[in-house]
């Protein structure tokens, strides 16, 4: 994570960043939740990362993972895929 942080913050090495596919940013300072995905990733990597974006959401709204609240996170997760694939094929599109 810190590395990522930094390289996605500061800049400091972009090439470094190119060899990822995905990846699920937080800032607490800012509470802005940020998905970075390279254009050509899988669905599988799109629903990796979502999953925890949906973790890290839920979780700071005192929702935590159990059977009990399994079908929101799968829900949660499927709804966050969607929405990251509408926006992708969307600017893929333009």
């Amino acid at each position: 994570y810190t590395l990522l942080k930094d390289a996605f913050y500061k800049k400091k090495d972009k090439q470094e960043m190119l060899h990822w596919f995905g990846a699920y940013l937080y800032s607490s300072k800012k509470d802005v939740h940020v998905i970075v995905l390279r254009s050509d990733c899988s669905i599988g990597v799109v629903a990796h990362v979502c999953f925890h974006a949906a973790l890290n959401i839920l979780q700071m709204q005192g929702v935590e993972y159990c059977e009990e609240s399994e079908e929101a996170f799968a829900y949660f997760v499927g709804w966050l895929t969607d929405e990251v694939m509408k926006f992708r094929n969307l600017i893929k599109n333009e």
